[in-house]
């Protein structure tokens, strides 16, 4: 993998964190309402309409509704509004997929570091934070002064090591 590769997926290691998680809500809502309606469907074919009167002639179709509706659900059919359903699902599963594979990647990295280091890629990297900021915050949680030449020598050999384990 290139090193700019590496770069834009540690910058859209958040978004796709967030992107992920409204992603598989979605989803669990869509597979829920599928098998809702999957469990109804028998029901909802059945039900009793009004009958509609036509001066077209009759077709080849079989003559009882009840019947016909028999063979249309042991034949697995499925109305258009139940495949417009698996369709979406279909492709927010394959969104997910791709978006996933970005959160997998940076997260194993992540975990390849020490603390410090992980510390100033979510901060510097991940969430774009400016230099005065990250040496403010770099204080409090590690109670030391540094310099910013030092936080970029640290950032610097944090890379080099998601570099090479991108390789």
């Amino acid at each position: 993998m290139t090193h700019e590769k590496v770069d834009e997926l540690l910058k859209a290691y958040r978004f796709e964190v967030g992107r992920c998680g409204h992603l598989e809500t979605e989803i669990a809502q869509l597979q829920k309402a599928i098998a809702s309606s999957m469990d109804s469907l028998a029901e909802d074919v059945s039900a009793v309409k009004p009958q509609q009167f036509s001066d077209m002639p009759h077709g080849t179709t079989v003559g009882s509704p009840t019947e016909r509706i028999a063979i249309l659900l042991a034949s697995g059919w499925i109305p258009d509004y139940l495949k417009d359903m698996q369709k979406e699902l279909a492709e927010l599963q394959q969104e997910y997929d791709g978006r996933y594979f970005t959160v997998l990647f940076v997260s194993s990295w992540l975990k390849g570091l020490t603390e410090r280091e992980r510390w100033i890629v979510e901060h510097q990297i991940i969430d774009g934070e400016y230099w005065k900021n990250i040496s403010r915050k770099y204080r409090e949680t590690f109670t030391e002064d540094t310099s910013k030449s030092s936080l970029k020598r640290l950032k610097k050999r944090a890379l080099e090591k998601i570099y090479a384990m991108a390789e």
